[in-house]
């Protein structure tokens, strides 16, 4: 991303997490406005938490708090006729739909799988390649969601989850691939966008970012971590503004959320809004107070507020949690 010089004061660390939920990177990436570089903590959306909704919630929840029936509801299996081998199968598939559903993941695997050695067929394997993105088996899931492509290539719920578990590993131009082929198909679905957004983000076009967590919020206005995100990417365009109004219904919407406070103090901070700043700094840290980041953009807050001793004292801080930037700011302005 694009390389500015560091200053002191602007040397601002934000929190984003994409939907995907999972992805972790702690490469240091420049944003133009004041010189400001930021190391974004990218949770996978998917992009996403990052923050964050886990690919594993209990209950049935899944990718960004999306209820597993999203992708269990469908067609059932046809199976004409409808002879004791085939009928067999049916019962596990609808057994297997009900775990899922449930949040018994594995239980559901096999059960689809017992279904599959019945009757194979395009909906059992997606389904059960789902479910394997659930318990985080992407190789196993991308098998299964290739076999349901074979058997239907312009199977959209195929082509998005493996397009979801291609993220996951790092895949990202087959994810781009296969989200690109789900959204032509079928342009309602916010999950896909967040991806897609979060695949953008990866790709340093922040302004394509922008623009699909834009149609995340129009699909759904209350879709987990979207404000967040797209704040984040508003930030990356220069808009702190609205980076700063994103941030705020972030916080709105889940005041317990550290991320966003961090975020928008460091929005706050470029804008030398350093007051507002420290606030939002401190709440963020009273919300998880081993959240590195939070203490060494305080301690820049702190330190345009002329408060140096407390400056030093949150650049240690964050140093013993393990941010070594904060440790070079020990060592220039706290002797």
């Amino acid at each position: 991303m694009r390389s500015t010089a560091i200053s002191l004061f602007l040397f601002l660390l934000l929190i984003v997490v994409t939907g995907c939920t999972r992805t972790d990177s702690n490469k240091a990436v420049a944003v133009k406005n004041d010189s400001t570089v930021v190391t974004p903590d990218v949770k996978s959306p998917a992009a996403g938490s990052a923050a964050t909704s886990s690919l594993t919630n209990p209950k049935g929840k899944s990718i960004m708090g999306v209820p597993a029936r999203e992708f269990q509801s469908g067609p059932v299996p046809k199976a004409k006729p409808m002879d004791p081998k085939s009928a067999e199968a049916l019962k596990y598939y609808q057994s297997a739909s009900q775990k899922a559903d449930a949040g018994k993941y594995l239980e559901a695997i096999e059960d689809y799988t017992k279904s599959i050695g019945l009757n194979p067929n395009m909906i059992a394997y997606m389904k059960r390649g789902y479910v394997l993105l659930l318990v985080n088996d992407y190789a196993a899931a991308i098998k299964d969601e290739d076999e349901a492509i074979r058997l239907s290539p312009t199977f959209v719920k195929a082509h998005l989850v493996r397009g979801i578990c291609r993220f996951e590993i790092k895949d990202y131009q087959g994810a781009d691939e296969d989200l690109t082929f789900a959204l032509k198909e079928e342009k309602s679905n916010p999950t896909a966008f967040n991806y897609m957004a979060a695949i953008k983000f990866m790709k340093k076009d922040y302004k394509g970012a922008l623009e699909n967590y834009d149609m995340v919020v129009k699909l759904n206005p209350a879709y987990p971590d979207v404000y967040n995100n797209r704040g984040m990417m508003r930030h990356y365009n220069d808009d702190l503004k609205g980076a700063v109004q994103d941030y705020n219904e972030a916080i709105k919407t889940n005041p317990e959320g550290s991320g966003a406070w961090n975020n928008r103090g460091a929005a706050k901070l470029l804008m030398k809004d350093y007051q507002g700043a420290l606030e939002d700094f401190t709440q963020a840290i009273a919300l998880k107070s081993d959240l590195s980041d939070a203490y060494d953009n305080r301690a820049r807050a702190k330190y345009k507020l002329g408060d140096k001793n407390g400056a030093c004292e949150d650049w240690n801080k964050a140093y013993s949690l393990g941010l070594q930037q904060s440790g070079e700011m020990v060592k220039k302005y706290c002797k």
